[in-house]
C-alpha cells in the first residue's frame, strides 16, 4: 500500500470521502468489522480497529499525522481503536 497517498492528504481541501474509501481499501478485516463507517445526525463516523495487524496499525498511525485530523478524532482505546467524526461538508469536501 502507498501511504504518501495519505500523507499527501489535504483537510479542507479534499474530500473525507475519497481518503476513507482508499483506506477501506487498503485495510485488513474489513469484513468482520474492523472497519466501521455509518451515518449518524448528521455526521460520518469512521471506527478502525486494527486487530493488531501490522498493516492496519500502519495505516491508522499515518492517518492520524495528517494536520488536523485531531479536530476530527473523537476518541483512542488502547489496542488500536480509533473513532472519528466528518460533517457533512467536510465528507464532501464541501467546507466554506
Amino acid at each position: 500500500m502507498n501511504e504518501d497517498y495519505i500523507k499527501s492528504f489535504e483537510i479542507f481541501k479534499q474530500p473525507m470521502k475519497d481518503l476513507v474509501g482508499f483506506i477501506r481499501d487498503n485495510w485488513r478485516y474489513v469484513d468482520i468489522g474492523y472497519f466501521r463507517l455509518y451515518k449518524y445526525a448528521k455526521k460520518y463516523h469512521l471506527e478502525l480497529h486494527t486487530g493488531g495487524w501490522s498493516g492496519n496499525e500502519s495505516i491508522a498511525n499515518t492517518f492520524n499525522q495528517i494536520k488536523f485530523i485531531g479536530v476530527f478524532h473523537t476518541k483512542w482505546e488502547a489496542g488500536g481503536h480509533f473513532y472519528y467524526s466528518f460533517s457533512e461538508d467536510v465528507w464532501r469536501g464541501e467546507q466554506k
